[in-house]
């Protein structure tokens, strides 16, 4: 009887999920992700993440493993560099 061969398939991966745009100029608005914090710091999203990492952007907190910030809190502390 002959032993049918394994056939490997690749793994389909999903796409990773975009960041999170923020739309408006509200200053209580939270703004979600990595690279939409950085966007508006004027960094790039791995910046951003550095310095989120390391705890240099104040008034930020991880939630369910994605980055967040007021809009006001981080134009207060890096709007003089836009």
């Amino acid at each position: 009887m002959p032993i049918a061969k394994a056939t490997r398939q690749p793994v389909r991966q999903s796409p990773a999920p975009s960041a999170p745009v923020t739309t408006n100029d509200d200053p209580d608005e939270i703004v979600w992700g990595a690279a939409a914090i950085g966007n508006l710091i004027g960094r790039s999203e791995r910046q951003a993440y550095y310095l989120l990492e390391s705890k240099a952007i104040k008034g930020t907190r991880k939630i369910g493993g994605l980055w967040s910030a007021r809009r006001s809190v981080l134009l207060a502390q890096w709007g003089g560099e836009l």
